[in-house]
């Protein structure tokens, strides 16, 4: 029989590795990231054999060195958890799946009025607005929401960033316990606001092997990146045609757009009765090419739908308004530049859009493999049974200027979405 490890059993969180001030990428940065931090170290401590990072890291399937230095930077509160480890957080710290993805949430939701670098420039009132929403949705956090606006009010007063920094750990440390009650809640214990408890929910409509078996399938998914091959993403354009009720494209590197171009795609979603209209927008600094490409993809247009063997598509008046509603366009010169460009970075430990990161954290991360450049953005407007609308995102790494068979891509997330319909002013054109 194998002996069993000695432990290292803890009470408090304070014993705990010190704070020590850290500069550069691996500073602290966000007030909850630094709570959530406190807390997984002593989750660490007292459901690990010895106490080890390298322990910890096993736990969340991260192996190596680099492992245990990602623990310790979430501890530090220099790195958020990313939303792919929900799953393996669960697991190790005893909680529901439910409580662990909507940390790993929350977290994303508040970073977005949190500035990276300087926390105490936070807009304390936008994001005061922003927690009132929250509140409802989220009332076992109430106590917590509450610290972290009070922390960040109280941090614009400190003289120094060490100062506030001090400080924020040892008021982080008063919070553990709090955070932890609030992760332990169980389903019926959380009431929310206008929510018919689970009694009379949807799920206890279903039989209990039918809710049992859509409970567990929520929970697989989760556990998949929502990577998409060429073969995929055309078979979901098909299946959803009949929804599409417009489409835009953003290409960072256009290149040589020809025939080619033309014939990668299904077009026939343009025959649904939305009418939809398709949008490629590109640089302006391409507008001298934008009239030749308009025509040589209206063209190579026409000939697919000659081909087609519907006979809707053998209707000239058809056709011809079908691929009037096809247009290239070039952004205004002062909403063109290298913002855009930077939104095509995604951050695979986040699962989100590196978006305002500054350069030496986003080369740093693209350097190390943790995050990669994408080169195109596809926004498809589809209806829902409801007659109202959703959106979906996708990004890949095709290179128009040095076309390859094969390439990479990957679906953005709700609020990674509404950023790129607000950066190319779609909003309200369809």
């Amino acid at each position: 029989m194998v002996a069993k490890a000695k432990t290292k059993k803890v009470s408090n969180v304070t014993d705990a590795a010190p704070y020590k001030e850290v500069v550069g990428l691996l500073s602290p940065k966000n007030p909850f990231h630094v709570l959530i931090g406190r807390w997984l170290a002593k989750q660490r401590q007292v459901r690990t054999p010895t106490g080890s990072t390298s322990e910890a890291a096993q736990a969340f399937e991260l192996t190596g060195t680099n492992g245990a230095a990602f623990i310790r930077a979430v501890e530090s509160g220099a790195s958020p958890l990313p939303t792919d480890k929900a799953l393996a957080l669960s697991i190790f710290a005893k909680i529901s799946f439910t409580r662990a993805a909507e940390l790993v949430t929350l977290v994303r939701h508040l970073d977005a009025l949190v500035p990276k670098t300087r926390p105490r420039l936070t807009d304390l009132k936008e994001l005061e607005l922003k927690v009132q929403k929250l509140r409802p949705v989220l009332p076992h956090y109430g106590a917590i929401l509450d610290w972290l606006i009070l922390w960040l009010s109280k941090a614009q007063d400190e003289k120094t960033i060490s100062e506030a920094n001090r400080e924020l750990f040892t008021e982080a440390d008063t919070q553990v316990d709090v955070l932890d009650k609030a992760l332990r809640q169980t389903s019926s214990q959380v009431q929310i606001p206008g929510v018919s408890p689970p009694s009379a929910s949807l799920e206890s409509k279903l039989s209990p092997i039918v809710a049992d078996i859509v409970r567990d399938t929520v929970e697989k998914l989760a556990l998949f990146s929502p990577h998409v091959n060429y073969d995929s993403l055309q078979n979901w354009e098909r299946l959803n045609a009949h929804r599409m009720k417009n489409q835009w494209g953003y290409i960072s590197r256009p290149g040589n757009i020809n025939e080619s171009f033309s014939s990668a795609f299904d077009w026939n979603f343009l025959l649904n009765k939305h009418r939809p209209n398709f949008t490629l927008i590109t640089s302006s600094k391409y507008q001298e090419k934008i009239e030749s490409w308009n025509s040589v993809i209206k063209n190579s247009i026409l000939l697919f739908f000659r081909k087609n063997p519907g006979t809707v598509a053998k209707i000239p008046k058809v056709i011809e308004d079908a691929v009037n509603r096809i247009s290239i366009m070039s952004l205004p010169a002062d909403q063109d530049g290298g913002t855009l460009i930077k939104l095509l970075d995604f951050d695979f430990r986040t699962r989100k859009l590196l978006g305002d990161a500054d350069d030496e954290e986003r080369n740093f991360l693209i350097d190390q493999g943790y995050a990669r450049p994408f080169n195109n953005v596809w926004i498809y407007e589809l209806e829902n049974s409801d007659g109202t609308s959703s959106f979906v995102a996708i990004l890949d790494d095709f290179d128009y200027e040095n076309p390859r068979p094969h390439f990479f891509s990957i679906t953005l997330d709700a609020e990674d979405v509404t950023i790129w319909i607000e950066k190319l002013g779609l909003a309200g054109r369809s």
